[in-house]
């Protein structure tokens, strides 16, 4: 009498995915940016890791090899939207593992700062008096803050604008928060 066995495993598990080099709310500063990752599974890849841009309409395959797989992205354009990318892996069954949806900005320009009061020219303030500085800042992506500067000491920052690209600001410094001959 012979016998034979065979062991079946049932496999529903998807693989285990993850992005190394990546947090969600990422800014990329510059046109070109590579994703970087990980995959593996206890049954084996299918060498499907892939990633998709337009919520899952169209899935495009990534480079990997082994457990590591890398997306380089180039021809970024600078946009104060966000842009969405995903990515999922698949096993050999078939099981299938979705990352969450990152967003991302494209932002490598540095935003226009001008002062405008007081001039460039030397500006005396009596003591007790102030002076307010004001000017613009822009960013086509979007302005966060504009720091004002002390003796290399943060004074002020400005958060608020009137759109989220910047706009005007403006801070007041009283004489007494200068110290005596500083400029």
């Amino acid at each position: 009498v012979s016998t034979t066995s065979t062991t079946v495993i049932i496999d529903t598990t998807g693989p285990t995915l993850g992005l190394n080099n990546f947090a969600d709310g990422q800014v990329i500063t510059s046109s070109e940016f590579t994703f970087r990752g990980i995959a593996f599974d206890n049954v084996g890849l299918s060498d499907d890791i892939e990633y998709t841009q337009d919520d899952g309409t169209t899935w495009t395959k990534v480079d990997s090899s082994g457990l590591s797989w890398n997306l380089t992205m180039t021809g970024l354009e600078e946009s104060a939207e966000p842009k969405t990318i995903k990515f999922r892996a698949k096993d050999k069954l078939n099981n299938i593992t979705e990352s969450d949806i990152y967003n991302y900005f494209v932002d490598w320009t540095a935003p226009t700062l001008t002062v405008r009061s007081p001039s460039e020219n030397t500006t005396y303030v009596k003591k007790g008096d102030g002076i307010t500085l004001t000017g613009t800042a822009l960013d086509a992506c979007g302005m966060k803050d504009v720091v004002v500067k002390i003796n290399s000491t943060n004074f002020a920052t400005v958060t608020k604008f009137a759109q989220s690209t910047g706009g005007e600001w403006s801070v007041t410094i009283q004489s007494d928060e200068f110290k005596q001959g500083s400029s």
